[in-house]
């Protein structure tokens, strides 16, 4: 029985998988220069896209002010956000380049783009480049803190909720047996398991307001008039806790979405809400879905989740707190896990190798 460091564990392990698909190479370790690049890119991110963050958001007028200036330290902040990216976008690009020459790395999104870079000495190639180099960059990067943050609601869940845990274990057990971890085949049957990832989704939510977005032109609402230019914010947390939809809504309740046996189409989707709405939702949606349904099935399956105890054997609960920014990760807390069998521990170890 150990505490994890679930937080280092979660990181790597996503980030591994999205540089695998993206660039076609697996991290060296925790500690991978490459997924420490991307965090910090995404550190950035989330503070600089909320409406107000920085001075120059209410006084326009400083982006004209020297770096140097007292106020004009969001010019210093972004020019050095802006190298980090810079480096956080070619590095792995590079990187991989370098691998496919020695045919070191794996098929992936990375090299099936570069098929249709245009020769070198063609004028549009160092243009391609940069946008291919971006696009693989956004979709890894978006990945890797989102992704995480959502692994992040499930563990919290399964310590504060072991009953459903225990559901869900007895679900797997039946469905996919002790042998093997669950794979997509197994997703119809796992109904309890759905429904209990539809619940975690809907709980806590890694982006309770999507993204800012503009109105193009004017618009009436439900008898509002919202003029062209208002910033708009979808609200997925208010929606998704609507105690006129959702009876209880504050608890982690997956048996809300099973109806006569099957999954409840009847209730608003999670996963309607917790990607952003419109041209902003995010571009790596049905990707982020089947990490989370291989992760969160294959983490049931073999482990168990608990609170830890103090000295006197009382479960220490979970402080509910969050990062601030576009994206509400929780903050780093403690859980005790467990392999759930002798073979179970045996499949984690055969699945490592």
């Amino acid at each position: 029985m150990v505490e994890l460091d679930q937080h280092s564990h979660r990181h790597h392990a996503l980030g591994g998988i999205l540089l695998n698909i993206a660039y076609g190479f697996d991290p060296k370790s925790k500690d991978d220069p490459h997924i420490s690049a991307a965090l910090k890119v995404n550190y950035a991110f989330q503070a600089a896209v909320l409406p107000g963050a920085f001075l120059v958001d209410r006084f326009p007028l400083l982006k004209y002010v020297p770096a140097w200036m007292p106020g004009a330290g969001f010019k210093r902040w972004a020019e050095y956000y802006r190298e980090a990216t810079y480096s956080a976008q070619n590095r792995p690009f590079d990187f991989a380049m370098d691998g496919m020459k020695k045919n070191e790395i794996q098929p992936c999104a990375m090299t099936k783009m570069v098929e249709t870079l245009p020769d070198v000495d063609d004028t549009k190639y160092s243009e391609v480049k940069e946008d291919l180099v971006v696009a693989l960059g956004i979709s890894y990067f978006a990945g890797v803190d989102s992704t995480n943050g959502a692994l992040s609601i499930f563990v919290m869940a399964m310590a504060m909720y072991p009953e459903a845990q225990k559901k869900a274990q007895a679900e797997l057990d039946r469905v996919v047996g002790a042998d093997r971890l669950p794979d997509f085949d197994d997703r119809e049957d796992l109904i309890y398991l759905k429904a209990l990832i539809a619940e975690m989704m809907r709980w806590r939510q890694v982006t309770p307001l999507a993204l800012p977005q503009k109105l193009m032109e004017d618009d009436y609402y439900d008898g509002y008039f919202i003029p062209k230019g208002t910033i708009v914010i979808g609200n997925a947390w208010a929606v998704l806790h609507d105690p006129d939809v959702f009876e209880n809504p504050m608890e982690f309740i997956p048996e809300r979405y099973i109806k006569n046996g099957k999954f409840n189409n009847d209730l608003p989707n999670p996963l309607d809400f917790f990607f952003g709405f419109g041209r902003r939702i995010c571009p790596g949606k049905d990707l982020a879905v089947e990490i989370l349904y291989l992760a969160i099935a294959s983490i049931i399956s073999t482990f168990e989740i608990a609170l830890p105890k103090d000295a006197t054997g009382t479960p220490i609960k979970i402080k509910l707190s969050y990062t601030d920014g576009a994206l509400a990760v929780p903050l780093p807390f403690e859980v005790v896990v467990k392999p759930r069998s002798s073979a179970a521990e045996q499949i984690i170890h055969s699945s490592a190798e």
